[in-house]
């Protein structure tokens, strides 16, 4: 792979997780922590799994 091709893919890449920063950041909820899912019940989780508030949880960003 050229150096010119690894600038255009590593260029891809970023402009990709910058869109997605931006999105979460315009569209983002308010999100639970473990702290409050120890909290809930199993009916409650799979409402919140739902409404996305668990998002940062099951991605790894929390």
């Amino acid at each position: 792979m050229t150096e010119a091709s690894q600038e255009e893919l590593f260029s891809k890449l970023f402009e990709k997780e910058i869109k997605q920063a931006v999105a979460n950041a315009v569209h983002e909820r308010p999100q639970l922590s473990r702290e409050d899912l120890s909290q809930m019940t199993a009916e409650q989780i799979v409402q919140a799994r739902k409404a996305g508030v668990l998002d940062d949880l099951l991605f790894g960003r929390n």
